[in-house]
């Protein structure tokens, strides 16, 4: 009987360091992932603190993990004025799988910058341990637009003010556009 028990033993300990080694490879995984990812990522608990960042979001919003953690996000980084836009996105990310939109966040110098935000809960099983929230820098994007918005604008007065009569026809003979002097 004693060497089937040292059997049991021995067993039970190999599968148990094969599970803890498993358990440091998916670490290493997401913390590489985590650490490395190009988007400002925020992990926060189930009371909107922060638990950690990125270096991503670090840099994006100039504070320090340190200076971050156990602090509310949405006090860090939720410029006034766009409060409860913010605790709509925590209640539908505690609520859905995902929530998804764009504002303007808060750096620690107070300037603003704009952002997609995609937040979504972290569970196990039915609980809910808290959210993470995953923040991308759209400024380039949002002066791409403006300068496209700008250009249509030019274009049309041009259009529309130029002194020789103009208009635009589809191939099927349609019309498609008339300035004003035509």
């Amino acid at each position: 009987g004693t060497i089937t028990h040292f059997l049991a033993v021995k067993e039970d300990i190999t599968l148990r360091k094969k599970a803890e080694e498993e358990l440091r490879i998916q670490r290493a995984y997401f913390h590489q992932l985590f650490e490395n990812s190009p988007a400002a990522v925020v992990i926060v608990d189930g009371e909107e603190r922060v638990v950690d960042a990125n270096r991503t979001f670090v840099s994006l919003f100039q504070y320090s993990k340190e200076e971050m953690r156990g602090r509310s996000v949405n006090d860090l980084i939720v410029p006034e004025g766009h409060e409860s836009e913010a605790k709509s996105l925590t209640r539908k990310a505690r609520s859905q799988e995902m929530a998804y939109t764009e504002s303007l966040r808060r750096k620690k110098d107070g300037s603003l910058v704009p952002v997609s935000i995609l937040a979504a809960p972290i569970r196990i099983g039915d609980d809910t341990l808290g959210a993470f929230g995953i923040y991308r820098d759209i400024t380039e994007r949002k002066r791409s637009e403006e300068a496209v918005l700008e250009s249509e604008a030019r274009f049309r007065q041009l259009f529309d003010e130029n002194p020789v009569g103009y208009h635009e026809i589809y191939t099927s003979g349609r019309i498609v556009r008339v300035n004003k002097t035509e």
